[in-house]
């Protein structure tokens, strides 16, 4: 298994480069692939900092394997120099939380085609819940 430190030293500048936003002229659009203990890929494309006494970052993703599963996250530093990530789910809801230690960082691309189609079936499942 990997380092969790080096891991969470990674993890933060590929957030930065996250909340830079999309270059207009890509036909791609860089992606974070967090990894985390219990096996599960959460393929971040969104990242913002957040104000906090410690390293913080609300991101968007959705988890690999999961077809339409757009999920909103947190991203916390631990004390050690680790990164956890947590994910709040309600009760309604029949998909795993996402969180976990963070164990592997990858950075990837997506393209903006395949991430449309993404959040376009997740706001549709969204509206036929309510």
């Amino acid at each position: 298994m990997s380092d969790p430190k080096h891991a969470a030293s990674r993890l933060w500048p590929a957030l930065e480069g996250l909340a830079r936003g999309i270059p207009p002229e890509r036909a791609t659009l860089p992606v974070v692939r967090i990894r985390l203990d219990g096996g599960t890929v959460f393929e971040v494309f969104r990242a913002d900092p957040v104000e906090a006494a410690m390293v913080a970052w609300r991101v968007r993703g959705f988890c690999e394997g999961e077809g339409a599963s757009d999920r909103l996250a947190v991203i916390l530093g631990t004390l050690d120099g680790r990164a956890m990530v947590t994910e709040r789910v309600s009760g309604e809801s029949d998909q795993p939380a996402v969180a976990g230690l963070v164990v592997g960082v990858e950075p990837g691309e997506r393209s903006l085609a395949d991430l449309s189609t993404v959040i376009a079936e997740a706001i549709r499942a969204q509206m036929d819940e309510s």
